[in-house]
Parts: structure tokens; sequence; C-alpha cells
């Protein structure tokens, strides 16, 4: 800090201050200085602030009469985030002899915005009426996240008396109709809105508050508030309504979805405190619908039904998939702390689509937990029917051992992870699975165990098989898939034979070892040349 002064002959004194690195608490505020020179009659000072937050400059006249001061702000420039604001015309300001601080009214201006004052009383007990018109929110894009804009012009009113015993006045702050937008991606997707207005009234033991929005299509939603603003913990009180909030609007966010419908409604009360808030209440979705592509099943006709309270929420709902696919689910999640999930999924024929390999049936009856960062998943899923139909290997059959390394590619350091845990038996053709591929058309049938790290446990048949080899159709006469380990890597068993009426002799493929690396063996019985099995 730097300060110079000089006094000089008949009272005319001049005084200047410039101090770097000011702070205000935990605010950086940069670089201050402040010039005065004059009389006592008659005096000018600037000041001037440029800092992390804002840059402010500032110019005013007076002059002392008696033990009061009579001045004259004459020129004020303020920028913080993008915004220019600037004082439209001089205006009066001045201190009573009995201590009182009043400003006259006076209008400040950012192109088309203006904020404009009446006459005020800075102090003792403030006294502000203030008017906010044409405000244009997308000049606050600083203030936004990258992948968010708003289009939009907002008015208010402030009204306000700061007596000792209180806040007393009223607050309207009205949006008007504008466009929320979002980007996703390289596209920005637009959200029109028809209001957004919030009406607050202060006084000295509460803050009444209403916010009313009507998104149009996004829905209605009406919050009144109570708080009070004494002591800490400022208690909260109050309700909400939500009606029509409709699901299309995540579209453009849920990439691998092609189609979601469906509007949630409801009510509730509002609790807790103003750091700490709390919500119980009732929301339902109705006509709900969630398909595409790339989704293994669609969900029509979705109907959920949550309770809400507090930090945790219950929640039951019901669904249709295809023509006679039928699923039901219900559970808890709490959000205190570290999240926790009890999920119950049930389902009867349900289609499991996986493009272009498999169509299926499925019958879950899982239980989904999540607790203390681990994810567990027990239950039994049934697979009675279907078809699965492999013409080429999934570029995803050629692996890259977990130990490799990629020249020029650094690995990603993994988020906290969570644990996953299962026990889950699965059930396979119980009807008819046909599974064809490779030349193998069978029935498959039977029972596996999955468990942590996928580590699967069982057996798999394939019954009424035939397999195309060497030129020739042969018949499964046993054949097995065993799995003692990963689900990836099941062992294999398989017999494939044709009978050489001729010789009088059956001849055959054996199949053994990994999938990953299958032994293939040429038999007869009773033996004979391995030209002779399988003739062309």
């Amino acid at each position: 800090m730097r300060l110079d002064g000089r006094l000089q002959n008949g009272e005319r004194a001049s005084l200047g201050l410039t101090a770097s690195g000011v702070a205000a608490g935990d605010t950086a505020l940069g670089e201050v200085m402040l010039e005065a020179s004059g009389t006592r009659e008659q005096h000018n000072a600037s000041l001037r602030v440029q800092g992390p937050l804002l840059d402010l400059d500032l110019a005013l006249r007076g002059a002392m009469e008696g033990e009061a001061w009579q001045g004259r702000l004459t020129s004020a420039v303020l920028e913080a985030s993008g915004q220019r604001w600037r004082l439209r015309n001089p205006t009066g300001i001045r201190r009573t002899a009995e201590g009182s601080v009043e400003l006259a009214a006076h209008c400040w201006v950012s192109g088309e915005a203006s904020l404009c004052g009446s006459d005020q009383r800075l102090m003792p007990e403030p006294r502000l009426r203030y008017r906010l018109r044409d405000f244009q929110m997308g000049s606050l894009a600083e203030l936004f996240p990258d992948d968010f804009a708003w289009q939009g012009e907002l008015n208010a009113d402030l009204s306000l008396d700061l007596p000792a015993s209180g806040p007393n006045g009223t607050l309207r702050i009205d949006a008007g109709s504008g466009v929320l937008r979002m980007r996703e991606a390289d596209t920005w997707h637009d959200f029109p809105y028809q209001a957004l207005a919030l009406n607050s009234r202060l006084l000295p033991q509460r803050i009444d508050s209403e916010l009313r929005f009507d998104g149009g299509e996004l829905g209605e939603l009406t919050i009144e508030a109570r708080i009070d603003p004494r002591g800490e913990t400022k208690p909260l009180d109050g309700q909400f309504r939500l009606d029509g909030l409709s699901l299309a609007a995540a579209r453009p966010f849920l990439p691998m979805v092609e189609r979601i419908e469906g509007r949630l409604q409801g009510s509730g009360r509002l609790h807790g405190s103003l750091r700490e808030p709390e919500v119980s209440g009732r929301l339902s979705l109705r006509g709900g619908e969630l398909s595409g592509s790339a989704l293994p099943t669609s969900f029509e006709d979705l109907q959920l039904d949550l309770a809400i309270d507090g930090q945790r929420m219950r929640f039951d709902g019901s669904w249709r998939s295809g023509e006679s696919g039928q699923g039901q689910l219900d559970g808890t999640f709490g959000w205190q702390g570290q999240p926790d999930l009890a999920l119950n999924v049930r389902g009867q024929r349900l289609p499991i689509v996986v493009e272009p390999y498999a169509e299926l049936e499925a019958a879950p009856d899982l239980k989904i937990t999540l607790e203390n960062s681990e994810l567990m998943i027990r239950g039994q899923v049934k697979v009675p029917r279907g078809e699965i139909t492999v013409r080429d290997l999934p570029p995803s059959t050629v692996t890259v051992s977990n130990d490799a390394v990629i020249v020029g590619e650094e690995a990603e350091q993994p988020a906290t992870p969570v644990q996953v845990r299962m026990d889950v038996d699965v059930e396979v053709g119980q009807d008819r699975l046909r599974f064809s591929g490779f030349g193998l058309t069978a029935d498959l049938a039977g029972y596996l165990h999955i468990g942590d790290d996928l580590d699967t446990r069982g057996e798999l048949q394939l019954n009424n098989g035939r397999y195309r080899a060497y030129g020739q159709r042969l018949t499964i006469r046993r054949a097995r898939l065993l799995f003692t380990g990963p689900l990836s890597q099941p062992y294999l068993d398989i017999e494939a034979i044709r009978r050489v009426e001729a010789h009088d002799v059956v001849a055959g493929l054996r199949i053994t070892g990994s999938a990953q690396q299958p032994r293939v063996d040429v038999f007869a019985e009773p033996a004979m040349s391995r030209s002779r099995r399988f003739p062309t």
C-alpha cells in the first residue's frame, strides 16, 4: 500500500492511495486506487478498483455545508462477469448533519437494459426501491456452463426497508417467455417455455416466496416456500406441484434411446432447512415409453409411482414389452451420504433382442442392491424360448489381453470403483431355444450359475443338433458347453457323426477343450482312414 498526502495554503489538500492485493474476507478485490483533492467547500474524488471479479471506476464532487455534506456522483462504470453497467446521468448524494446518507434517483444502463432507483436512504435503516427492465439473459453466458444457454428477457422490482426490527419488502422477478438451450455433443437443443416468475414477500420473521414455471411441453411447476431468516439453520416449509413434465425433453441426452415418452406429475411438501432442504410427497409417471434399436428390450405403457420422504424414495411400477411381455419393479432409493438402492425386478415373456444375433424371451426375478459402493445382483433368470443366429463373429470376440499396453494410449484412472457381486441362476431352453451358426443348428437347454466377476458354473446342452463340416451334414450325438470359470471361456465337449452305410461305420468329429483354443479330432467306429471317413 502507498499513501501520499499534501496540505497546502487555504486548507487545500490532496490525497493519493494505492493498494494491491486487497481482499474482503476470502474475496480478492485486486488493486484499489483512490485520489482526492480540494477544499472543505469544494472537493473532488475518484475511485478505481481492478480485480478478478470486477472493475469499478467512479468520480464524485462535493462540499461541506456545516455538519452536512452535499455531493454529486458524476460518473460510474462497473464491469463484472461480461457485464458493463454505467451511470446514465450524474446523481445527487448527501449526508445530513444527523448522519443520514441519501442517494437521489438514478439509473444504470447496459445495452438495452436499465436498473433504475428512486430516492434512496442508504443509512441508517436503508430504504431501497429499484426496478430492472429489458435485461437479456444471454448476457450472463459467462456464468452458465458451456453446454447451457438461456434466451429471454428479465424484469424485476425490489421494494425493501431494512429497519432494526428486520426486513420488510417485496421482490418480483419475471423472466417472461424464453428458450432454454442445452448442448449434447455438437448439437444444441431448444426447450421453449411460456412463463417463469418469482414473487417474494420479506418480513422480519419469514420470507414467503412463490415460483411458477410454465414450460409448455416441459410441464408446469409451482413452488410455495416459507423461510425463517433468523439464525443459522433458516428453517424451510412449503409445498410444490408438478404437472405434465414430459420425459421427451431428455431424448437428446440419451443417445441409445430413439423414443421416450411419458408425463410426470405430483405434489408434496418442502421442509428441513435452506442448507439441507428435504422433500416429501408423491410423483407418478403415466404413459411412459422407452425404446431404441440399441436397447435390448423396450418399455411400453410404463407406469411408475414414487413416494418421497426426506432423503429416501419408495417406488413401484409396471410396464409392457412386445405382444405378451409384462414387467414389474419396486424398491427404495436413498441419497443421504452414499446412495443406497434396493430394487426388485420381475418379468414374464419379456422380449430381449441383441442385434443381429438373438431374439429371446426372458423371465427375470432379480433383487438388486447398492450399499457402501457394493452392487449386488441376485435371483433367477429364465430364458425358455427364442432364437440365436450367428453368421459372423462379432469384433468383440477378438480381444486384447488385460495386461497389454497400447503405445500412444495412456491408461485412464478409473473413478472410485463400484464392486459388483452376483448370485444369479439362469435356466435356458425350458421350451425351445434354437441356435444356428458356424454350420451348427441345435436346441440349447441347461442351467448356469453366475457369480462374482462373471464366474460361471453349469452346463448347456445342444440337443437335436445338426452340423455341416467337410461338405457333409453331421448329426450331433453329444454336445455340451461346460462352464467352470469366466462366462466367455466355456469348455467344449461335442461329437458330431455321420453314418457311412456303405462301410457300416460311424465317422465323426470330436471337439474338446476351451472355446478359445478348441481341439478337433476326426474319428471312425470302427477305425478307418481319414480320407474314407468324409469322402467328398
